[in-house]
């Protein structure tokens, strides 16, 4: 379809307004809502399957009679727009890189393109432009939504509601302020969460906790950082890079080496630390260090398994017990492995058979010392247990020799915390990610038994989709604890009660979706008062008394009183539609949020929990080179593609792998629909006799496409409403019903029904078929089943089989067919059928005896409730005849004694015809 038809027809929804609901006592409504896209660069096609997926649930439910509001916002909060702007002023030729991308996707002027890069040193610029361009890309895509209560995170009445919903968290005790290790950008001076953090939604970074051994030296100490501490007793000497540059620095009174990466962390880990000078391995390796609890002095070499970047730059080494130091002491044959762990009799977890297991010759057989290593590490932590060699801790198992040796090493000083990231991390505008202990930082303290309590109760009500995920989620709310919420830089609403912080871009968007349902009002409350303040808020979201408005005087409170009916008409939200990554983030906290604010009336009633779009098996991202442009799809195939491309494949458990090839056989499905659509003839004034078989499988499918979006099973709604139908009409031809007759006898319920899917052909022909209104808004009947309906497409059904029958014998006997006979089961076969799958072969009469072992050959073929056999195949004799291209006669025949007979279900098939050999076959 031309863009300037779906052009045209975005024109004619915008200027109806068909698509901003009203308060409605007669209806029942219905509030969808999704995750606001976050306004920092154009969509790819992965974005769009959570709000295409809720959009055919919107439709579907407005075509249905309810009153639906599908509302969208922007988020601007947090620091990567900050970010990028700052690093396009400074001349970043990768963002600049990055953002000509963005731009180029909807501009070609190269002289524009330039003037809005310099623009994008504004963030709030980047934030509007992208605002504006994701609005009318989901304009394109025929998206239903209620452009009138649109937002964004960076607008006033937004951040009045944002200190209130802060300022209720506060009065109940669920924000704390302390020292906490935190993710941290040392070039924002800030701390990230996984919105910042580039693939931080579907790689997620922790902080892994280690321990910094000190092995005490003579001119300085050693720091080795890590997390199997109970190793301890069976180190036999320690490894540094022998390429990195490394730091002497003063801690406590006392000086350390480690290497220039592990101090850079550690100066935002520890208090007063002071660096000294600069080191190199040689000097470090010149020296013996003493290694605690055992006393042994150890030796220091060099080595290329040492990542300098991870922990403190600083390894022990326990050869018996891991893989890559193993590997490394094979080169220096002074080192002999020191066993410290036993593991149980049949175990092969030990660093020798591992070592075969995997085929380890090398230090450079690194993939497989990684895999071997996790096994070993699993397996001693959890089988383990500490052998004779480790003093007071032998017989113990190795995990509460864990908690053991940490406790004695920190109280004789001989360890520190070391905070790292789980994996190398890097914000979405590169700057790197590491661990910091953040003074004075503020929390949303997840941990409160009351609250989690809460949480559970909101969980066992809600009804998800798919329902596996219930369990998942009792137990993302288990494992929540303290959440920095603050930070000192970017966009978005100040603390209320620390103006100096601002609240980070997860903590500000929990509970907007109950702001779509009065932000007009808000705004007009705004204008008046300066502020949507405190009090007002509660009158309207939390049904407060009235006596707190009349201060305000009496337009503001008729419209708070109106904001409060319109909040409590929609809300809660019926559903919510979101992807994985944001399932133990914003979709907790989403949760939790309403059960900390609002009563248990307002909470979510149902989530859906879509799974990624990949492509090449990975994440669609512009990082991994395969995204591709969400505009660019809409505009080079159409949106009603993208979307049928999308809807035949929303299963929302699963991954919807992206491949653009595909597209070209939904198109050619697509075009097939279309051309259909042109050449297909009004409704019939008359139906006639051969018109039954398509009414009926279309009043069929239909209830099934009802029944199953109920379900949001929307793939398989496709199926039957779009490709299950097109090929009903194909095959109506050959039932004497030609394919313009079919189309025009079905049309208007399936366009209504097809708006859900295809918006923008579905009001295209229904224009042109001089319908009233829009298909789009138009109600969709379900369709009452009659049984001649039920019959019909039964005995349809019952030719398919026969006809599927004569080809597979046409098949293996290989004959060129002239014609063909079907003889059906008569009165005394049927009957004889019926006494021998009933077992009552005594009633049988003695002549008929013979047959029963024939029967019992065919038995479960047989299908005694077959009454309609004769009738079912003459109705659909010439549709017969016309799908085999041979002349088919169709008759009752008797019992042949001698020869194959029919039975019930189980016709006898006789083909004439020319044997392929060339010589004739009967």
């Amino acid at each position: 379809m031309e863009d300037s038809v779906e052009e045209k027809i975005t024109e004619k929804w915008n200027e109806s307004g068909i698509f901003e609901p009203a308060l409605s006592k007669s209806s029942k409504k219905f509030l969808i809502t999704v995750p606001y896209p976050y306004v920092n660069g154009s969509l790819h096609v992965g974005h769009g399957k959570t709000y295409t997926v809720a959009d055919i649930i919107a439709r579907s439910r407005r075509i249905t009679g309810y009153n639906v509001l599908y509302p969208m916002a922007f988020h601007q909060s947090g620091t990567p727009l900050v970010a990028y702007s700052r690093r396009l002023k400074a001349g970043d030729k990768a963002i600049r890189k990055t953002y000509y991308e963005h731009i180029s996707t909807y501009i070609n002027d190269e002289k524009e393109i330039e003037r809005l890069l310099k623009e994008f040193e504004d963030p709030e610029n980047i934030a509007d432009f992208f605002a504006n361009r994701i609005s009318k890309d989901f304009m394109r895509l025929g998206y239903s939504i209620d452009w009138t209560r649109s937002f964004a995170s960076g607008n006033m009445v937004y951040q009045d509601f944002v200190e209130w919903q802060f300022n209720k968290l506060m009065e109940e005790g669920l924000i704390v302020q302390k020292d906490y290790p935190i993710l941290y950008s040392q070039e924002d001076g800030n701390a990230v969460g996984e919105d910042d953090i580039k693939d931080g939604d579907t790689d997620k970074v922790a902080i892994d906790e280690y321990t910094g051994i000190i092995f005490k030296g003579q001119e300085f100490s050693l720091i080795a950082a890590t997390l199997r501490p109970e190793t301890i007793f069976g180190v036999t000497n320690l490894w540094i890079s022998a390429e990195a540059n490394y730091v002497i620095f003063r801690y406590n009174g006392k000086k350390y080496a480690v290497s220039s990466f592990g101090f850079n962390k550690l100066k935002f880990q520890l208090k007063e630390i002071e660096k000294l000078s600069e080191t190199s391995a040689e000097e470090i390796i010149q020296y013996e260090y003493k290694s605690p609890i055992t006393g042994n002095m150890l030796k220091v070499y060099k080595s290329d398994i040492v990542d300098p970047d991870i922990g403190t730059g600083v390894v022990f080494s326990v050869p018996g017990h891991a893989m890559w130091d193993y590997a490394a002491s094979l080169r220096h044959k002074e080192i002999k492995p020191v066993k410290v762990i036993e593991m149980p009799a049949g175990s092969t977890a030990s660093v020798e058979q591992l070592l075969s297991e995997f085929k380890i010759k090398s230090a450079g057989d690194r993939v497989a010392i990684e895999e071997a290593t996790k096994v070993l590490y699993r397996e001693e932590y959890y089988s383990g247990k500490m052998n004779a060699l480790n003093g007071k801790f032998s017989g113990m198992s190795v995990r509460d020799a864990r908690e053991g040796i940490i406790s004695e090493l920190e109280k004789e000083g001989d360890a520190i915390k070391v905070y790292e990231t789980s994996r190398k991390a890097f914000t979405r505008s590169e700057a790197k990610v590491i661990v910091a202990i953040m003074s004075g930082q503020w929390f949303i303290d997840y941990s409160s038994r009351k609250w989690k309590e809460l949480g559970h109760r909101a969980v066992d009500s809600i009804k998800f989709y798919p329902d596996t995920l219930k369990k998942n989620m009792h137990d993302t709310i288990d494992w929540l604890k303290e959440r920095p919420c603050a930070r000192r830089r970017g966009i978005g609403t100040k603390l209320p009660f620390d103006p100096e912080w601002t609240i980070e871009s997860l903590s500000d968007s929990t509970i907007y979706p109950i702001l779509y349902t009065v932000i007009n009002e808000l705004r007009a409350i705004r204008e008046i008062t300066g502020k949507v303040n405190q009090d007002i808020l509660d009158f309207i979201l939390l049904d407060k008394d009235l006596d707190l408005l009349r201060k305000y005087g009496k337009k503001v409170e008729d419209i708070a009183i109106k904001a409060r009916a319109n909040k409590s008409y929609w809300y809660p939200v019926d559903l919510r539609v979101t992807a994985t990554p944001h399932f133990s983030n914003h979709l907790a906290f989403y949760i939790m949020h309403h059960c900390a604010i609002f009563p248990e009336k307002y909470w979510p009633k149902s989530l859906m929990i879509l799974g990624l779009v990949v492509s090449s098996g990975a994440k669609i991202g512009k990082s991994k080179g395969n995204a591709v442009s969400l505009y660019n799809t809409a505009r080079e195939y159409s949106a009603d593609v993208y979307r049928l491309a999308i809807a035949a494949a929303a299963d929302p458990s699963s991954e919807l792998e992206w491949a653009e090839d595909e597209l070209d056989s939904f198109n050619r499905k697509y075009q097939s629909f279309c051309a259909l659509m042109d050449s297909s003839s009004a409704k019939p004034e008359k139906l006639k006799p051969e018109d039954r078989w398509i009414t009926s499988s279309f009043k069929l499918r239909l209830a099934r496409f009802i029944d199953l979006m109920e379900k949001y099973d929307i793939r398989n709604a496709v199926v039957s409403i779009f490709y299950d139908v097109l090929n009903d009409v194909k095959e109506a031809e050959r039932t004497g019903v030609p394919q313009a007759r079919a189309v025009g006898l079905i049309k208007k319920q399936w366009l209504i029904a097809l708006s859900c899917i295809i918006p923008y052909a579905s009001e295209h022909y229904w224009n042109l078929s001089s319908f009233k209104g829009f298909s789009s808004t138009a109600k969709l009947e379900r369709p009452v089943i009659s049984e001649e309906d039920t019959r019909v497409t039964s005995w349809k059904n019952e030719a398919d089989k026969l006809i599927g029958d004569i080809r597979a014998i046409i098949a293996a006997a290989q004959v060129e067919p002239e014609s063909i006979e079907v003889t059906v089961a008569g009165v005394e076969q049927a009957k004889i059928a019926e006494l021998v799958i009933k077992r009552k072969m005594a009633e049988i009469e003695p002549k008929y005896r013979y047959l029963i072992p024939q029967i019992e050959k065919s038995r479960k073929f047989i299908d005694l409730e077959n009454k309609d056999e004769l009738v079912a195949l003459e109705s659909f004799k010439e549709y017969i005849s016309s799908t085999i291209g041979k002349p088919v006669t169709i008759n009752t025949g008797d019992v042949n004694p001698g020869a194959k007979n029919a039975w019930p279900g189980r016709p006898l098939i006789n083909i004439k015809g020319e044997k392929k050999r060339g010589f004739k076959v009967q």
